[in-house]
């Protein structure tokens, strides 16, 4: 039997036992699933600060990062259509990242999130 470690903000008694069904004897748990069980709990907390109302998302700056590499929107209506399909694909993505990122005083603007035109910081 392996024992799987804790993750990082979580107590020792959050240890999950996994069984080879190999007779009890240590399987030598090499970590292949860590990725899907740190997943799964991202995800789990996603849901639960949704729920609550105060959802965290990646900062400005990666953020804007992303969608310009993306270049698949140049407007706000472009961004709202495409988010609307994709949101559960990209949950580190504010869906509204005009009333996020204002709100933290950092937006600055539509051309500058797509990249239109760098330097224009309309809103």
């Amino acid at each position: 039997m392996g024992r799987i470690p804790c993750f990082p903000r979580q107590s020792a008694r959050t240890v999950v036992s996994m069984s080879s069904g190999g007779g009890g004897s240590d399987d030598g748990y090499t970590g292949g699933d860590e990725l899907a069980i740190r997943m799964m709990i991202s995800r789990n907390r996603m849901a639960r600060q949704e729920a609550e109302g105060n959802r965290e998302y990646v900062p400005f700056d990666v953020a804007v990062k992303w969608a310009r590499k993306l270049k698949l929107w140049k407007t706000k209506e472009e961004w709202e259509e495409w988010i609307s399909r994709n949101q559960e694909a990209f949950p580190y993505i504010p869906p509204d990242p005009e009333d996020y990122y204002k709100k933290r005083g950092v937006w600055l603007g539509w051309s500058f999130w797509t990249g239109a035109s760098d330097g224009d910081t309309d809103s």
